[in-house]
C-alpha cells in the first residue's frame, strides 16, 4: 500500500513539473514596411491572461529577435520601441498568443508612433491642473494620454499613434480641443486653452443658424426675383408679339392662303395661337420653344400638337429628346410646290 502511495506521489510531481516547463520563444520584430527593427531600445510587457501575473522586459536590441521563456498559457505582448536618435518615441506593437509546447517562432509588426507634450491654459492664461484629458486619434493602436493634467497643468503621452489626433480637455465648466499632427520619433507639443463650458458650442450653434436664416432669406428673396422676372419677361414677349401681330396683321393676313386662313377661323384659341407662332417663325419650330413663346402649359401644349397633327395642320419629328414642329404643305396651300 505504501509502495503505491509513494508512485502516485512521484507521478504526480513529474507530471508537475512537465506542466511548468518553459517554452522557448524566438519573436522578430518588424515595421509596418517590413524592414527588422534593430539597435533599438525594447520594452516587452507580458501579462498572463489566467494568472493575471505580468513581468516586463527591457533591454536595448542589436538584433531584431527577442528571445524568451514562458510556460504554456495565454499571454498578451506589448511592444514599446525606442530609437535613441530621435526625440520621441518610435514604434508600439501588441500581440496576443496561447503559447503551447514546443519552440515558438513568430513574427511581430509593430506601428509607427510619436510623442505628445502639452499644457492646458483657461481663459486668463493661467495653467490648470486636475483638468480631465482624452485623446481622440485616426488610428487605435498605441497609448492614451493620462486621464488628468498633473499639478502643474502639464501632460504627456508616449507611443501615440502618427496621424492626426484631437486632444480634449475638460473641467465640469469648461472644455478645450486641439488638433494635433503625430509624426514617427517626433515630439508635438500642443497647447489647450479652456473655454467657458459650451461656449464654444453654442457660438459655434448659433453662428450656424444665423447663416442659416440669412442664407434662407437670400434664397427666397433671389427667388422671388426671379420668378417676378420669369413672369414679367413672358408678359412682356407676349405684348410685344401681341403688338407685332396688329402691326403686320393685316399684311400677313393678306399673305396667307385661302385655305390656310379658312382653317385659322376653326381653330381654338390655344391651337391658333400655336399656329401664329409658327408662322413668325418661317413656319417651324422646336416644341420647347413654342412653350417658351406662347406660355402654354407643357401638358396643354401636348395636347393641343396632337389636335393639331389630327387636322394635318403641323408635323411632329422627334430628334433624340427635342420634338421638331412644322406647319404642313398642305395647311400652306404650297403643296404642289
Amino acid at each position: 500500500m505504501k509502495r503505491i502511495v509513494v508512485l502516485v506521489m512521484v507521478v504526480l510531481v513529474l507530471v508537475g513539473v512537465y506542466a511548468q516547463e518553459e517554452v522557448p520563444i524566438t519573436l522578430s520584430l518588424k515595421d509596418t514596411e517590413g524592414k527588422a527593427v534593430s539597435n533599438m531600445f525594447v520594452e516587452v510587457s507580458i501579462k498572463n491572461v489566467q494568472t493575471n501575473e505580468g513581468r516586463k522586459i527591457a533591454r536595448y536590441q542589436e538584433e531584431s529577435t527577442v528571445e524568451l521563456t514562458l510556460v504554456p498559457g495565454s499571454y498578451i505582448f506589448e511592444f514599446r520601441i525606442d530609437d535613441f536618435k530621435t526625440d520621441g518615441k518610435d514604434l508600439y506593437g501588441i500581440w496576443e498568443s496561447t503559447i503551447k509546447t514546443g519552440n515558438v517562432v513568430q513574427e511581430i509588426i509593430v506601428f509607427p508612433v510619436g510623442t505628445i507634450r502639452g499644457t492646458v491654459f483657461d481663459k486668463l492664461n493661467n495653467l490648470v491642473r486636475n483638468v480631465n484629458l482624452k485623446l481622440d486619434c485616426a488610428k487605435e493602436y498605441g497609448e492614451a494620454l493620462p486621464s488628468k493634467t498633473d499639478k502643474y497643468g502639464y501632460f504627456s503621452a508616449d507611443y501615440v499613434p502618427t496621424g492626426t489626433c484631437k486632444v480634449i480637455a475638460s473641467t465640469s465648466d469648461a472644455r478645450g480641443i486641439e488638433d494635433v499632427i503625430v509624426k514617427k520619433g517626433e515630439v508635438t507639443e500642443v497647447v489647450v486653452n479652456l473655454d467657458a463650458s459650451g461656449e464654444q458650442e453654442k457660438r459655434i450653434l448659433i453662428g450656424i443658424g444665423v447663416l442659416v436664416v440669412l442664407t434662407g432669406g437670400v434664397l427666397v428673396v433671389w427667388r422671388r426675383k426671379l420668378v417676378k422676372k420669369q413672369l414679367f419677361g413672358r408678359k412682356e414677349h407676349k405684348e410685344e408679339k401681341q403688338e407685332v401681330l396688329k402691326e403686320e396683321g393685316k399684311e400677313e393676313k393678306q399673305k396667307l392662303h385661302k385655305r390656310t386662313e379658312d382653317i385659322l377661323k376653326t381653330l381654338n384659341s390655344k391651337e391658333r395661337q400655336v399656329v401664329e407662332f409658327l408662322l413668325e417663325s418661317a413656319g417651324k419650330s422646336t416644341q420647347a420653344k413654342i412653350r417658351f413663346g406662347t406660355g402654354i402649359p407643357k401638358t396643354s401644349l401636348a395636347r393641343v400638337l396632337e389636335s393639331l397633327r389630327a387636322k394635318k395642320v403641323i408635323t411632329i419629328e422627334q430628334i433624340l429628346k427635342m420634338k421638331k414642329v412644322e406647319l404642313t404643305p398642305w395647311f400652306l396651300g404650297k403643296e404642289g410646290e
